[in-house]
């Protein structure tokens, strides 16, 4: 029937994936929390989101930049004229001064589609945003539980954690995986881009330290 055909460039290749950032969910950590990252050929160990071994395991499944001037543009990942599909699992922010309840911008251009996403970390969340999928049955202990690549909680238990505000925040038990697994296991939302991806973030009262002004964004590229 005429007008019932799709070419590649109006339709998605799987169930899971977006080309609008809003379809996105919004999380953030609670009472001044980390983040974790299970350190590659170790077994149940861990970085926290303020160190040099978090970013450099983080970079192997996304991207990230470093800036410490508020109310600043940076660019997190700038891909253009790709020859296949980028997906894109989530970005997580810099570190906020809660006390401020500063403000988070995040800009994305998906092929040539520019959407701003805006949100203000309040007091009640301390520490990092992440707009993005998440696992919330992904945990990571020592002596004898699980580990693996990707942002790990230590926790015991796996299930979806109400903090003492009604928020659904990442406060003990959630993990940031890397985006193949999710596009693969048919979790999401991903978003994706055909062609170029461009993410900027800026954000207004930030925490004064070194790795807290150090924000990403975890991709892969689709083979086409």
């Amino acid at each position: 029937m005429a007008g019932l055909s799709k070419t590649k460039s109006d339709s998605l290749p799987a169930h899971n994936l977006t080309r609008n950032p809003k379809d996105l969910p919004i999380w953030a950590t609670d009472n001044a929390g980390f983040i974790g990252i299970c350190r590659q050929n170790y077994y149940g160990t861990q970085y926290t989101d303020v160190s040099s071994g978090f970013w450099s395991t983080f970079n192997q499944i996304g991207s990230s930049t470093y800036g410490g001037n508020t109310d600043t543009w940076y660019t997190i990942l700038n891909i253009a004229n790709a020859t296949k599909p980028i997906i894109i699992g989530g970005v997580l922010s810099k570190y906020a001064n809660h006390s401020a309840n500063p403000v988070i911008t995040t800009e994305f251009t998906i092929d040539g589609i520019v959407t701003e996403v805006v949100h203000t970390q309040t007091s009640n969340l301390k520490g990092r945003s992440w707009i993005g999928f998440i696992n919330n049955e992904g945990n990571a202990t020592g002596g004898g539980s699980y580990s693996g690549k990707g942002l790990r909680f230590l926790a015991g238990s796996s299930n979806d954690p109400i903090g003492q505000y009604g928020y659904v925040e990442l406060e003990q038990q959630a993990a940031i995986e890397d985006p193949m697994d999710v596009y693969t296991r048919g979790w999401g939302p991903l978003l994706y881009a055909e062609h170029s991806v461009m993410i900027r973030q800026k954000q207004s009262h930030l925490y004064n330290d070194s790795y807290y002004y150090q924000h990403g964004a975890t991709w892969r590229y689709l083979l086409a």
